[in-house]
């Protein structure tokens, strides 16, 4: 996969993440924790995100949020990332499900950055500027039903 990601050929990448990911099915020998796993999952997002599948950037990102918590510490700069991203990508998404589920994300983002990143950084500052444009987004929405 490193290579295939050197290379910039994400469609490959993206078809060998699942493909190393559907192989071990139910016969799995490695846990949904197990590193492998969660590597191939964090490539699998890459990827998706590179060329621009963002409901298979969402799915892999939901399958790593568990992991992520179990390992990282509740605030960690990795995690908090990670809560970006997917609030990113669920805000992209366009449904007003996926909208809420977004500002739940970005809050979740914004409060840890705040403290990995501290209130004034420009990722901090961009998560809440993006927050507050998804809540009057969902507010707007809601008012026009």
């Amino acid at each position: 996969m490193e290579d295939l990601r050197r290379k910039g050929d994400y469609e490959a990448m993206l078809s060998e993440c699942e493909s190393s990911l559907h192989s071990r099915g139910a016969a799995c020998i490695l846990h949904d924790f197990h590193h492998v796993t969660v590597h191939t999952l964090r490539q699998l997002v890459y990827a998706a995100i590179a060329i621009g599948d963002w409901p298979k950037a969402i799915e892999a990102s939901r399958k790593l949020t568990e992991p992520l918590r179990r390992y990282l510490t509740e605030f960690h700069p990795v995690l908090a990332v990670h809560f970006l991203r997917l609030g990113k990508l669920l805000r992209v998404s366009g449904s007003t499900t996926q909208l809420a589920q977004s500002v739940h994300e970005l809050t979740q983002a914004v409060r840890q950055l705040r403290v990995t990143h501290g209130a004034g950084h420009p990722t901090t500052l961009q998560a809440l500027e993006m927050l507050q444009d998804s809540q009057c987004e969902l507010s707007r929405r809601h008012n026009n039903t």
